[in-house]
């Protein structure tokens, strides 16, 4: 097992913005480290940082591997992603509640290696998809950045009554290369019944 969390780059689509970030992490709290913004608990900041999440960011780091049979674990993706290794996009996601296992077998290189992950705009992503309703779909008035209930995200990042609202994003999972596994238990589930007063439990 290869760990590639710990230190990456940031950098926005402009390149007005180059930080170190850490993953697991985010990246506001990346650009607040930096001191690249204000801190954006403090008073009405957050009103001025809002067009962070306006804003394409991308992650970036090198690692060296000794095979290349190797899969991508990666979870708790926030949100709207993609990722590239070696140039090649080899995932898109538009899901933080999702765990993925991606075969990089095709586009890994003994020896030196990059990755990228690419956060584009969740509110550029949620106008969009607004706009292809056939009808307005309300959003929660604690909200306001609107339109993210059309996104699989944690809605309190575009604000509610005890958060402020910045749509931010970043990864908080798992992140890590381990060996292609061809026959692997994905999952176990476990049942439970009663039956003349005893239970029988059961995968």
């Amino acid at each position: 097992m290869l760990d590639l969390a710990g230190a990456w780059t940031l950098s926005d689509e402009s390149g007005d913005y180059c930080v170190p970030m850490t993953l697991p992490g985010d990246g506001i709290s990346a650009l607040h480290d930096a001191d690249a913004i204000a801190d954006p608990y403090w008073g009405r900041n957050e009103y001025d940082l809002r067009w962070i999440c306006q804003r394409d960011w991308t992650a970036r780091r090198s690692f060296q591997v000794t095979q290349t049979d190797l899969l991508l674990v990666i979870s708790m993706l926030d949100t709207v992603a993609e990722i590239t290794v070696n140039g090649v996009k080899v995932h898109a996601q538009d899901n933080m509640f999702r765990s993925y296992r991606i075969d990089l077998s095709k586009v890994l290189r003994l020896g030196a290696n990059e990755i990228e992950i690419r956060f584009l705009s969740s509110t550029r992503e949620a106008e969009r998809r607004a706009a292809l309703q056939r009808y307005v779909v309300p959003f929660s008035k604690n909200c306001p950045i609107p339109h993210g209930n059309l996104l699989r995200k944690p809605a309190c990042d575009y604000g509610w009554d005890w958060n402020i609202a910045l749509g931010g994003f970043g990864l908080y999972g798992d992140l890590r290369l381990e060996p292609v596994v061809r026959a692997r238990v994905a999952y176990v589930i476990v049942s439970q019944s009663l039956e003349q007063g005893r239970a029988r439990v059961g995968c």
